[in-house]
């Protein structure tokens, strides 16, 4: 438990870092290059989310391997894991070069109009070295500390790095360099970033071989994983793909605003509440299904409620964010009451499967439920080319279409969860949210149409947020005493026991 709250700790403070250096960043990017470049950007990022399909899986299947070993100690196995992936890892590499190279032309000819071919190709090919560099350097090392529960580690070389790319990055773009110049220095910090996780795993662990046999087999499910991993490609980066070949880059610089806000969110519930203690649930999954069932359950609970609140923050937040964040930048409207919605639709119907995903992740059920995620991907991309293009809803059209199939992937995997994987009744799970779901519709109501926030500055806009989040908080509990007054005082029970264990042993 100790290892899971630092991990938990450490993923907030990481995505929190991460979410202010990038919109810090991204701000000056708008200022000095304006939104043509700062699209070109986001699509780059995007267009490389489609090149991890050649990892094909193999970070989350060795992570998955080496729950057993790592708890049995047993480092020969482990060992032979870390071999096989480093050795996978360099083959995905080689190919990653290759196509990265086809990617660099694609793109610029796709924004020929609006940048010059030079830069969108150099600019392309320094995003993807940064890929490059973690496959080669620090895709094994990063497994092993994932699987035994380190992932704090993880996180702080994870936060030096964006915090020294954000800091060299301003001051480069302040003293008036080119972009090309601004992303190297981020590649530059990225290496460093992944020498600091092999020279710690190197001085730490000490019975590992690294010259040891491959153990091949060990890691074969990332084939299964590689299905997952498409779908969740082919649903998170296909909007910004159609808007970059068939719209414009300062519409994709608007996309980019509300996905940084949303997105850096999304990341933060999932390193969080996800990824954290997911090495915690492995360990217990395989030693007491009884005692998981239950702790999924209030996981489960707590999840719903948490995530209810964020989104309730969000959508009362977000556009005074925006006013202020881009103040300045004129070449293209970025206030929309319609597209706060749909992106807090999207993390919301994106994030409620977390504990069912963990369940299904720690089991290894990759093949079991490749099904769901191939329905996944192709009712966003059917939705959403079909309202792209047959209508007028342009980027809404998108948007409801990733919305659409977020809905059905959810209730896919928290059915196969709960019919197969852990004993509670699945009405439980669907009452949580619905009560969770109608507070949230009360606070969007509430602190988006009748009394909209408003904020001139960043100080007033952090004193609204905190008594947004004082309020929709209380609306959230108001509810939960109503329908899931048991759990909650279960949750609250197991805090206050938690808090004293801490005030206890701060005391001796």
């Amino acid at each position: 438990m100790k290892a899971a709250s630092k991990n938990m700790l450490m993923s907030i403070a990481a995505r929190i870092v991460s979410l202010a250096t990038g919109l810090i960043v991204q701000r000056y990017l708008l200022l000095y290059f304006g939104s043509t470049l700062n699209g070109l950007t986001t699509s780059i990022n995007q267009a490389m989310a489609y090149l991890v399909l050649l990892e094909a899986g193999l970070g989350t299947a060795s992570v998955q391997a080496l729950y057993d070993p790592l708890a049995n100690n047993n480092w020969e196995l482990v060992s032979g894991i870390l071999t096989a992936t480093g050795k996978e890892y360099k083959k995905i590499s080689a190919v990653f070069i290759v196509t990265l190279a086809g990617v660099s032309i694609v793109i610029p000819l796709a924004v020929s109009g609006e940048v010059e071919f030079a830069t969108a190709g150099i600019l392309t090919l320094i995003t993807g070295g940064s890929y490059i560099v973690s496959y080669v350097m620090g895709g094994k090392y990063k497994a092993l500390l994932d699987a035994d529960r380190k992932l704090y580690i993880l996180y702080t070389f994870e936060i030096l790095s964006v915090v020294m790319s954000c800091l060299f990055r301003v001051i480069a773009l302040t003293r008036g360099y080119g972009i090309v110049l601004v992303q190297l220095i981020n590649l530059l910090c990225i290496c460093t970033k992944n020498i600091g996780y092999v020279i710690y795993v190197r001085f730490k662990y000490k019975s590992v071989n690294y010259r040891h046999t491959p153990n091949y087999n060990a890691v074969n499910k990332r084939w299964n994983v590689l299905i997952h991993s498409v779908a969740g490609i082919v649903v998170n980066n296909t909007d910004v793909l159609i808007l970059t070949l068939f719209g414009s880059l300062k519409t994709v610089s608007v996309y980019g605003i509300y996905n940084t806000v949303f997105g850096q969110l999304s990341s933060l519930i999932q390193t969080t509440f996800m990824q954290a203690p997911q090495s915690s649930f492995g360990q217990l999954y395989y030693r007491n299904k009884k005692e998981y069932s239950r702790t999924y359950e209030l996981y489960q609970f707590s999840i719903a409620f948490l995530l209810t609140w964020i989104c309730a923050i969000a959508i009362g937040m977000i556009l005074p964010f925006v006013s202020i964040y881009t103040n300045g930048v004129d070449d293209i409207t970025y206030i929309d009451n319609i597209l706060p919605v749909l992106f807090m639709l999207i993390l919301l119907m994106n994030q409620i499967r977390i504990p069912a995903l963990i369940t299904i992740n720690v089991a290894g059920h990759f093949r079991e439920t490749q099904r769901g995620a191939i329905i996944e991907a192709l009712i966003n991309l059917i939705v959403s080319l079909i309202l792209f293009f047959c209508t007028d809803l342009g980027l809404y059209g998108l948007l409801i279409g990733t919305v659409c199939s977020y809905m059905f992937r959810s209730m896919d995997v928290l059915i196969f969860t709960h019919k197969h994987l852990v004993c509670m009744p699945l009405r439980r799970c669907l009452r949580f949210y619905a009560v969770d779901f109608m507070a949230l519709l009360t606070n969007y109501l509430f602190f988006f149409w009748i009394f909209p926030i408003r904020a001139d500055s960043v100080s007033q806009w952090v004193l609204n947020a905190f008594a947004v989040g004082i309020g929709t908080l209380l609306v959230n509990l108001f509810y939960n005493c109503l329908w899931n007054r048991q759990e909650l005082k279960m949750i609250l029970t197991a805090l206050k026991s938690k808090l004293a264990g801490i005030l206890n042993h701060g005391g001796k």
